[in-house]
């Protein structure tokens, strides 16, 4: 009996929950009564203009982009403790070249600026392409490593406005560099007593040097971008670089063969360039 009662009132207390239950319950939240009175209470609508954006896509407005990219990839590069590194080891590079300044076969020689930039220049030419071959590849693919050149291939800009900033942020470094190792060409003069300065063969050697800097880029941009591989782009820009380096080597010794050669120069107290320079431009 004490059995069957309280299975009765078991299946009674079933019965009731399960007609009773309702799974809406959990979902209801409560209300505060201002939200309940701001829910009653009738909308008001009210016109609000919508202002018109002036839309632009002409020449003036991509120079703007330009600069805002070069901008900031020149600003992405400078915080980035890469290009630390690679100053620093470059400026120790261009002073072990300039420690050698001052003696040609053991005989002590004054440091005139032409001897001091030659030094630099030597230690310029690998320095620069290195320089050259690591950041035109990672600036390059930096977008497509990160997968955002989707975002950037649907903006409304220019390839031309993308592509620039990287081409002068990868032209940017080296050219720092050659900045910082002349000062440090002018500061090796004081410390020798030799104060005869030259800045005018400063920024002249400066300026011829960016060509060829120039040159590299566009053909590490155009390697890249043909390739396109990040490694495989890396070895081809370095085993041409080496090639055209000694090219003369394979028999290609007119500097028409022989790319970002416009031939040797020289400079003299008594006559300048000469008639050195003038040759060098025009290849």
């Amino acid at each position: 009996i004490n059995r069957l009662i309280w299975i009765g009132a078991g299946s009674l207390i079933l019965a009731i929950s399960y007609f009773n239950f309702s799974f809406s319950f959990f979902t209801k939240t409560r209300k505060s009564k201002k939200a309940e009175i701001a829910e009653e209470a009738p909308l008001k609508l009210s016109k609000t203009k919508i202002p018109k954006v002036q839309r632009s896509f002409g020449f003036s407005q991509s120079v703007k982009q330009m600069l805002s990219f070069t901008k900031s990839e020149i600003s992405g590069i400078i915080k980035n403790p890469q290009f630390i590194a690679i100053t620093l080891a470059g400026l120790i590079i261009v002073g072990v070249f300039l420690a050698q300044a001052g003696r040609i076969y053991s005989t002590p020689t004054k440091l005139v600026t032409y001897t001091v930039m030659g030094m630099i220049t030597a230690a310029f030419r690998m320095l620069s392409l290195i320089i050259i071959v690591i950041y035109s590849g990672e600036l390059l693919w930096r977008e497509r490593e990160q997968h955002i050149n989707g975002l950037l291939d649907s903006s409304p800009v220019r390839n031309s406005v993308l592509m620039i900033p990287k081409f002068i942020a990868v032209v940017f470094v080296p050219f720092v560099l050659y900045i910082l190792s002349a000062f440090m060409g002018i500061i090796l003069q004081i410390s020798k007593g030799f104060y005869d300065f030259n800045f005018q063969l400063y920024i002249s050697e400066i300026g011829l040097g960016s060509f060829q800097i120039i040159l590299f880029a566009a053909l590490a941009f155009f390697i890249h971008i043909i390739v396109n591989h990040k490694y495989f782009g890396h070895l081809l820009v370095i085993g041409i670089s080496v090639f055209v380096s000694n090219s003369a080597s394979f028999g290609l010794e007119h500097n028409l063969l022989r790319f970002g050669k416009g031939g040797s120069y020289m400079f003299s107290d008594m006559n300048g360039f000469g008639n050195f320079l003038p040759k060098f431009l025009w290849f």
